[in-house]
C-alpha cells in the first residue's frame, strides 16, 4: 500500500534504531524520506545502499545547531517543494545516578532531545504553514510517563516534548497540522542492548506480554498518524510498550 505516495518526509535520527525502521516504512509506503544523522554517518551510508531507493536521501545534521538546521531546512523545500511530514526522533541518552551525573550530561540530553525538536519544528513549521497542511509525530518515551531511575535527564526532555507537543497542537490546528507524540517503551534497539543482561531480563519480567518490543512495530504507529486515516488526531501522546506502563 503506497499511502505516502508524493509525499515527502524528513525524519530526523534516521540511521539507526527506531528512526531507521520509521525510514524504511515510509519508503516502502512510497515517500521521498529525508533523514538526518550525526554520529552516524557509515550507519546511513550503509543504509542508503540497502534501501537501494532513488527516494531517500541522507543529511549530517546536529539538531543542537539552529543555524544549521534552518539552512538544511530551507534548501530542502528549495529542492523539493514542501516537507509534508516531520518525525523527530534524535535523541540521545547519558545515564547516570543523580548524584553522579555532571551538568554536561544533563545539558547534552536536554539540548539534544527537546531543544533539538524546538530548532528543527520551529524551522519546518512556516513551510507548513504557508500551505495549510502537515503533521509532526515526536518520539518520546515511557520514561516521560513512568520515570525510570538514573534517567532524570532522559525523563525531563522526554516529559517536556509532550508539554510542547500538546501546547503546538492547540497553537496550529487552525492551519490543519496535526501534532502527536509517540512514547515507546524498551524497544530492540542499540540503546536498549546497552544495558547490562540483568537490566534487560528485568525490564522483560515488568511487561505483560513479556517481550521486547521492536523498532518496526513503533514504525507501524508512527506511520499510522501520519497517515489520513489520523486526520483527526492532534494533541495526543500514544504509548507502545507491552502494557509495561499499566
Amino acid at each position: 500500500m503506497k499511502r505516502f505516495k508524493n509525499k515527502n518526509i524528513l525524519v530526523t535520527g534516521g540511521a539507526r534504531g527506531i528512526g531507521k525502521a520509521i525510514v524504511r516504512r515510509f519508503i516502502d509506503e512510497g515517500a521521498r524520506v529525508l533523514f538526518t544523522y550525526y554520529l552516524s554517518e557509515i550507519q546511513a551510508k550503509i543504509f542508503l545502499k540497502e534501501l537501494k531507493a532513488k527516494h531517500a536521501q541522507a543529511y549530517k545534521l546536529d539538531v543542537r545547531n539552529r543555524r544549521d538546521v534552518r539552512i538544511l531546512i530551507d534548501d530542502l523545500v528549495k529542492e523539493y517543494g514542501k516537507i509534508d511530514i516531520l518525525i523527530n526522533n534524535a535523541g540521545i541518552t547519558k545515564d547516570n545516578s543523580i548524584e553522579k551525573m555532571k551538568h554536561k550530561e544533563f545539558k547534552d540530553v536536554i539540548d539534544t532531545n527537546l531543544v533539538g525538536v524546538f530548532n528543527v519544528t520551529k524551522a519546518v513549521i512556516p513551510y507548513m504553514i504557508s500551505r495549510k497542511e502537515g503533521k509532526i509525530i515526536n518520539i518520546s518515551s515511557i520514561s516521560a510517563i513512568r520515570g525510570i531511575a538514573y534517567q532524570t535527564n532522559y525523563s525531563a526532555s522526554k516529559a517536556a516534548i509532550l508539554g510542547f507537543m500538546r501546547s503546538l497542537a492547540r497553537e496550529v490546528g487552525r492551519f490543519n497540522i496535526k501534532v502527536n507524540a509517540v512514547c515507546p517503551g524498551f524497544i530492540e534497539t542499540d540503546m536498549f542492548n546497552k544495558l547490562s543482561s540483568f537490566s534487560r531480563n528485568n525490564a522483560v519480567r515488568q511487561i505483560p506480554l513479556s517481550r521486547i518490543g521492536r523498532p518496526e512495530e513503533v514504525a507501524g504507529l508512527v506511520a499510522y498518524l501520519s497517515s489520513r486515516e489520523a486526520d483527526y488526531i492532534t494533541g495526543q501522546s500514544f504509548i507502545i510498550d507491552g502494557g509495561l506502563s499499566i
